[in-house]
């Protein structure tokens, strides 16, 4: 906008000097284009959003439509295969854990119980595993088999929702 206000004046001061045009007419042509301005900034405001809600709805489509890498083992009645549900007490034990995202291991040889009931806290350097140590009991990552059990129950073999409604933490 102010450069367009530039070279009007500069243009039509020019053409005004010659003669060619008339003071009011640049007056005119400076009205118009002022008047113009705000509607084409709107414009290109109009089609920015436009653009920015088509990639938000593309990124919305690829969240819809991801399928979480952590489910319920299931039998043939389609039920989780723990057997008979109990009530989780809360009893933790973890055997020998190691576990890397990639290639290297974030976790090694992690082996630990946590009677029912007890307070625990876990305390390391940035990057050390404490996250990933307690992301794993309710498997928001994929748990190896015979690696982490509760109340004597390997964690693969409890159905997801019954565990992550027992456990609860603080980051």
């Amino acid at each position: 906008g102010a450069a367009c206000s530039l070279v009007v004046g500069a243009v039509g001061g020019a053409l005004a000097l010659g003669g060619s045009l008339s003071l009011g007419d640049i007056v005119q042509f400076a009205g118009y284009q002022a008047l113009l301005l705000w509607p084409m900034i709107a414009l290109g405001w109009t089609v920015n959003q436009f653009q920015r809600a088509a990639v938000s709805v593309e990124r919305l489509q690829e969240f819809l439509a991801a399928r979480p890498s952590v489910t319920d083992p299931v039998t043939g009645t389609g039920a989780a295969s723990r057997g008979p549900i109990q009530p989780i007490r809360g009893a933790v034990e973890i055997r020998d854990l190691t576990f890397a995202y990639g290639r290297e291991p974030v976790l090694t040889n992690i082996s630990l119980e946590i009677p029912q009931g007890a307070l625990v806290g876990i305390v390391g350097r940035t990057g050390s595993g404490k996250s990933t140590l307690v992301s794993l009991l309710p498997r928001v990552y994929p748990v190896p088999d015979g690696k982490i059990f509760v109340d004597g129950v390997d964690v693969n073999r409890i159905p997801i929702r019954e565990l992550r409604r027992a456990i609860g933490f603080v980051p």
